[in-house]
């Protein structure tokens, strides 16, 4: 009984961890957020301007203007990320500045990249939708919301390596309600480490999925229009009817001298021009 009231009291201590790091935030689409201290002192003054241009583009009344302050917020902050101030903060200034300049494609490729330095950043998952939110419907995007998300959504709203603390104290409670269970009569042991070994899996198998999906890497077409071709040549017949939207996602199959073979999230394989393409590179 003690062992159990033991079992007890941490599950209830894990609950409200996991509560705890769900505190609420509100962004939309095109809200700066200020600048972290993780950026490099020396790039603090670019972050600056490029934050006061990002609000003087807000407050402007003629459109035109404000389209070429917002151009210019995006190319101080990309000054500074290229000056070694990259985390996810700045990395998600930049992409609203792009998503208010009207440049899709170069928004999700931001706010990816900032997803890939921390995939808990909340405004930057945000944000992502958001702009996927404008492509036509028939762009395949990245599944999200799936059935893993639903049960564990407090999962990517937790840092990296949280969630392996977790993932191992739920391994290490499994085993030891497993172990004890298979001396002891009744169900209530086999339960719990049925409970802790499934929070287990969920905890890791979106990492493994991840892992086997990204070991190619991910990408998004910045063009306004791609054609999606059969092959690596200018002239090859059009793969779709129709040409790719900035923004349009995918992974990278190969790469060829000018020319990359791609996958869409809906399993379709083309060739694009590689200036029409940015890839993600590893943090």
């Amino acid at each position: 009984m003690k062992l159990l009231g033991r079992l007890k009291l941490s599950l209830k201590l894990a609950c409200r961890a996991a509560c705890a790091s769900l505190s609420t935030s509100v962004l939309i689409a095109g809200t700066l957020l200020a600048h972290s201290a993780e950026a490099a002192e020396e790039s603090a003054p670019s972050i600056e301007a490029g934050i006061e241009t990002y609000q003087q583009a807000m407050r402007s009344k003629d459109r035109d203007e404000r389209m070429a302050l917002f151009a210019q917020a995006e190319r101080i902050f990309s000054s500074a990320i290229d000056g070694g101030a990259r985390n996810p903060s700045i990395e998600t200034n930049r992409a609203n500045a792009a998503l208010q300049a009207e440049r899709r494609g170069y928004a999700i490729w931001g706010y990816r990249r900032a997803l890939a330095i921390d995939p808990s950043h909340r405004q930057a998952r945000r944000n992502l939708e958001h702009a996927r939110s404008g492509l036509p419907e028939w762009v395949p995007v990245p599944e999200t919301g799936g059935l893993a998300d639903t049960f564990f959504f407090w999962r990517n709203a937790s840092p990296p390596d949280e969630v392996k603390l977790w993932a191992a104290g739920c391994f290490a409670a499994a085993c030891l309600a497993l172990a004890v269970a298979l001396g002891r009569p009744g169900f209530t042991l086999r339960l719990l480490a049925l409970f802790f070994g499934t929070l287990w899996l969920g905890l890791i198998a979106p990492n493994w999925i991840e892992q086997r999906r990204e070991s190619r890497r991910p990408g998004v077409l910045i063009a306004e229009e791609t054609t999606a071709r059969s092959a690596d040549a200018r002239h090859a017949p059009p793969r779709l009817a129709t040409p790719l939207p900035a923004g349009t996602e995918f992974l990278l199959v190969q790469d060829r001298i000018n020319w990359l073979e791609i996958e869409l999230y809906n399993g379709l394989r083309v060739w694009v021009p590689a200036s029409a393409a940015a890839t993600l590179d590893r943090p």
